[in-house]
């Protein structure tokens, strides 16, 4: 891939200026399509359950109502966690944000704070249930979000919740490895090879993290890749 298309790594630039409008979700600028979106499954009508007596009606659970959403939360939440307003962040999940939905493009709480480096609102998020490996319209995770910017300590907290080290997004192919390697995120890459990142993987292109780094003009980056690769 010609270094001048190194952007199609980072497609994520241009969130500094992101606008959050009512109703609609977080745009980033140069996202690569996802293409067409699973069908939904028809809902099933409901059935009247059978109504227990004696003693087994006696160890039926109390019935609680579902927990209700709060969308205005949740888009407070979200603006939260891009801005890096922990507080703010607090109090949206204190008023019944679920700290894992999202809008159109799928995009979590945990990946806009994860993008913007803002480990305290990462920590509060996983601490309130937000799930590591959930996937944006590309098939991204909060930890190749992460893994564009020099946060190898929030990349190392996200590994030890759990977050998948080889996933690979939809649209390219690429890995937290790839991403980490085309900004030179040097310190992001040795992370990700201490949890067991494959520096062998390629895209649908056929370009690895070496590349990457390589074409972008990352030497240290890459040898530390090669150094992995090596051993």
């Amino acid at each position: 891939m010609p270094a001048g298309n190194a952007i199609r790594l980072m497609p994520l630039v241009a969130l500094a200026a992101l606008i959050l409008i009512a109703g609609c979700g977080p745009a980033l600028e140069g996202t690569p399509s996802a293409g067409t979106t699973a069908s939904q499954s028809p809902v099933p009508e409901a059935t009247e359950a059978p109504q227990a007596t004696g003693a087994a009606q006696s160890q039926l659970p109390d019935a609680r109502p579902a927990p209700r959403s709060n969308p205005q939360a949740e888009q407070t939440l979200r603006q939260a966690a891009l801005d890096g307003r922990a507080r703010l962040a607090a109090r949206a999940i204190e008023q019944g944000a679920d700290v894992n939905a999202t809008e159109r493009d799928r995009r979590t709480a945990l990946m806009l704070a994860a993008f913007n480096g803002h480990e305290e609102i990462v920590d509060l998020l996983l601490e309130h249930g937000a799930e590591v490996n959930r996937i944006d319209e590309n098939g991204r995770t909060a930890l190749m979000y992460a893994s564009t910017g020099p946060y190898p300590e929030l990349v190392a907290g996200l590994l030890d919740h759990g977050a998948e080290v080889n996933e690979r997004d939809r649209a390219e192919g690429f890995t937290a490895l790839m991403f980490a390697a085309a900004e030179g995120n040097t310190q992001v890459v040795r992370k990700l090879l201490d949890h067991d990142a494959d520096p062998t993987i390629r895209d649908i292109d056929g370009d690895t993290a070496v590349t990457f780094a390589r074409q972008n003009g990352h030497a240290e980056t890459a040898r530390v890749i090669e150094q992995a690769i090596e051993k």
